[in-house]
């Protein structure tokens, strides 16, 4: 789907739900895309993000974990992100088993990598990230260490992973981790 010209912003949940939509390319003249705006976007595979893009709201890719690559502005060189001021805001899953998140990544947004799917995916985390958003990982099967969150990050919001304890120790999610020095 090619977004025209004239649309600057993409609102709350337009696309949500839309399980045949599967590349997206957005217009120079969009700016911001509002939470939730391609949530459980299923199909959904290839993403361009225009340079004009300065806003990504909560959320907007949560639960597309068939996505392959993000390309533009604000994405990673490996097309797995999407970060803007340092803030992760969109993670491309698909094929992955593990994944380094990029040195200098300070926070992850809130739902920015919740992808409601079966994706286990063994995350090492980076030496810069001192926040994690509300139900950053919900719904992932990301395996990590919870001592790195008690002993690392400065702010953990409420639910930052929307399961408990026992669940994630029951689910095999807790693994030895892996400290990023270097990105």
């Amino acid at each position: 789907v090619d977004i025209q010209d004239s649309i600057e912003r993409i609102g709350k949940y337009a696309f949500a739900e839309c399980t045949n939509l599967e590349e997206l390319k957005f217009s120079n003249n969009l700016h911001t895309i509002e939470e939730g705006a391609f949530k459980n976007c299923i199909s959904l595979k290839k993403v361009h993000i225009p340079s004009s893009i300065k806003d990504i709201g909560i959320g907007a890719f949560a639960g597309c974990r068939n996505i392959e690559s993000f390309s533009g502005h604000h994405v990673t060189k490996d097309g797995r992100c999407v970060i803007i001021d340092g803030t992760l805001v969109a993670f491309a899953p698909k094929g992955l088993s593990e994944y380094a998140i990029p040195m200098g990544v300070k926070k992850i947004e809130d739902f920015a990598l919740s992808l409601y799917g079966d994706c286990k995916i063994k995350i090492t985390f980076p030496s810069s990230l001192n926040t994690i958003g509300k139900c950053a990982l919900f719904g992932s099967n990301f395996v990590f260490n919870i001592e790195y969150f008690l002993n690392r990050i400065e702010e953990i919001n409420d639910n930052y992973i929307c399961y408990s304890y026992d669940e994630l120790k029951n689910r095999g999610l807790f693994d030895k981790i892996v400290y990023n020095e270097e990105g």
